[in-house]
């Protein structure tokens, strides 16, 4: 009888750790960015966040927020993989800029983050 309890307790903590672990994993979190943090660069700006899962874009959100405060939801492009967010930030004036995302991984879990860049004036 004590046998059984310590094998059901063990198989117990097993499966609660393994489900445990999966939770850690479901958050999409960004593996690769467009621009880099804290780089520099022109004033149309391509940006691609590749994120570790994929996401609902439909009810995704991505912003660029100018050193003011200012901000700007940018427009996904719809022909993005089921892992990105693309969009383009053009027509920006020299200066710092922070692009903001809340993202909805297709699990249910919601991420937000930022990135920090900074636009060069154009001759």
């Amino acid at each position: 009888m004590k046998h059984r309890i310590v094998v059901m307790y063990v198989a117990c903590l097993l499966a609660s750790t393994g489900l445990a672990s999966r939770a850690v994993h479901a958050h999409a979190i960004v593996v690769e960015a467009t621009p880099a943090a804290n780089a520099t660069v022109g004033n149309s700006v391509p940006v691609d966040l590749k994120f570790n899962s994929r996401i609902d874009t439909t009810r995704s959100r991505l912003a660029i927020v100018d050193a003011t405060g200012k901000s700007r939801v940018l427009h996904l492009n719809p022909d993005s993989p089921p892992n990105h967010m693309r969009a383009t930030a053009s027509n920006l004036a020299p200066g710092k800029y922070r692009l903001e995302w809340y993202v909805l991984s297709a699990d249910g879990h919601i991420t937000r983050g930022n990135l920090k860049f900074h636009v060069e004036a154009t001759p």
